[in-house]
Parts: structure tokens; C-alpha cells; sequence
């Protein structure tokens, strides 16, 4: 096997790596991950050909995925109420008690003289 197939399997295998996990993370529906899944394979074999060691082959893939996680969370988020709801009162209640126990823990092993 020609070492140049094997360079561009092994570029291409590590984006689409980054690509698919982050369509796959913002859960797009089924119609929407396939279409990026394909249309994101075709672009960054595209682009490897082009240049293989280039930075923007990398970066590209990475931002456009960051991008189209945050939108589809924040789509989510404002679309659901329920997505993101913090409820301050159990919070607080459980930060007390980490703090409780983070200090009995440093007074039974502190060393007196």
C-alpha cells in the first residue's frame, strides 16, 4: 500500500473523529445528524486532499461542529424550559453539607501539640 493512502487515511480518520462526536453531542434528529455526517465526510476528505497537513483542515471541522453544538443547546435551552433548570435552593442545601464535611474532615486530622 502507498504510504500516500495511508497519510490520508490516518489524517482523515483523526477530523471526522472530532466532527462526528460533536454532531452526535448536539443531537440534531436523525435527517440532521445524517446530513452532517455526510456532508462533513465529503468536506474534510475534500479538504485533506487539498492539504493534508494544513492547520485550517483541523480547525475548520472543530469550529463549524463547536458551532453547531452551542446553537442546537442554546435552541434547547430556550425552546425548553426544563433542559437547564437549576434549582438554587437544593444547591445551596448541597455545597453546606460538601462544606460540612470537608471541614470535620480537616479538624479530625489536624495534629495537636
Amino acid at each position: 500500500m502507498r504510504l500516500s493512502v495511508m497519510q490520508f487515511c490516518d489524517f482523515y480518520s483523526a477530523i471526522l473523529s472530532f466532527w462526528v462526536t460533536l454532531v452526535a453531542m448536539s443531537d440534531l434528529g436523525e435527517t440532521m445528524t445524517s446530513l452532517a455526517h455526510m456532508a462533513g465526510a465529503v468536506g474534510i476528505a475534500l479538504g485533506i486532499e487539498y492539504d493534508q497537513t494544513g492547520l485550517w483542515v483541523f480547525v475548520i471541522p472543530v469550529l463549524s461542529g463547536v458551532f453547531i453544538l452551542l446553537i442546537s443547546w442554546v435552541s434547547r435551552l430556550t425552546l425548553e424550559e426544563s433542559f437547564c433548570r437549576i434549582n438554587v435552593s437544593r444547591w445551596i442545601l448541597e455545597r453546606k453539607k460538601k462544606d460540612d464535611v470537608n471541614s470535620e474532615h480537616i479538624t479530625s486530622t489536624s495534629i495537636s501539640f
